[in-house]
C-alpha cells in the first residue's frame, strides 16, 4: 500500500490519499492500482486481492504491515521489515511496487503542476496503462489511438454516476445547528 501526497509528512495517519497497488513479476509485469476513500481494512484489501490475483498462483510479497495478516489464510505470503532496515532477502522484496510508486510521483511533478485528488483515479489509469504496455512488441502508439477513437472504447462520453467531489473527497456529516437546552427559534416574517 502505498499513499500519495506532496505533504512533508510520510505514512499512514495523515490527510494522504491512500493507493494500493498489486504489481506481478512475471513476463507481463502488470500492474493493478486503486484509490480508497481512507485506510482501507484488512477486508477491503482481501477483496482487491481475491478480485485481481489468481491464488492459487500468486506468491505475495509486502511490508509488516499489519493490514496483510489475513492474507496469509488466501495465498502464501512472505514480508520484509523495512523498520528494521531489511528491503530484500533473496527474491523476497517489494522493489518492484517501489520501482513503480517512484516513477509515478516523478511522472506527475514532470508532467503535472497541481495534483487534484478528484483527478487522482484518472492519473492512476494513466499511469498503469503506460507501465503495462511498455514492453509491448508492436505499435503501441498506434493501438492508443485506435483505441482513443474506437466507440468502444473512448472516454469522451464518461459521466460518473454521482458530482465528482462526492468520489473524490470524504463526506462530513452535516451538525445540526448549536441549540442551547430550552432555548426557542422564531421565524421572522
Amino acid at each position: 500500500m502505498s499513499v500519495i501526497n506532496t505533504e512533508k509528512t510520510r505514512g499512514k495517519g495523515t490527510k494522504k490519499v491512500p493507493v494500493v497497488g498489486f504489481v506481478e513479476r512475471n513476463k507481463l509485469k502488470r500492474i493493478v492500482l486503486k484509490m480508497f476513500n481512507g485506510n482501507p481494512s484488512s477486508e477491503e484489501l482481501l477483496k482487491m486481492l481475491k478480485r485481481y490475483v489468481k491464488e492459487d498462483q500468486a506468491i505475495l510479497m509486502t511490508d509488516e504491515g499489519t493490514e496483510f495478516a489475513k492474507f496469509k489464510k488466501e495465498v502464501p505470503h512472505y514480508t520484509v521489515n523495512h523498520s528494521k532496515k531489511e528491503y530484500a532477502r533473496g527474491k523476497i522484496h517489494t522493489n518492484t511496487i517501489e520501482g513503480f510508486w517512484a516513477m509515478f510521483k516523478n511522472g506527475l511533478r514532470g508532467q503535472y503542476h497541481v495534483l487534484s485528488q478528484k483527478y487522482l483515479p484518472f492519473y492512476l489509469a494513466e499511469f498503469a496503462y503506460k507501465y503495462n504496455h511498455r514492453q509491448r512488441e508492436k505499435n503501441t502508439f498506434m493501438e492508443t489511438i485506435y483505441n482513443a477513437v474506437n466507440d468502444k472504447k473512448q472516454v469522451v462520453k464518461y459521466k460518473p454516476k454521482t458530482y465528482p467531489r462526492y468520489i473524490a473527497y470524504k463526506q462530513k456529516k452535516k451538525k445540526a445547528p448549536f441549540r442551547k437546552k430550552n432555548q426557542r427559534i422564531f421565524f421572522v416574517k
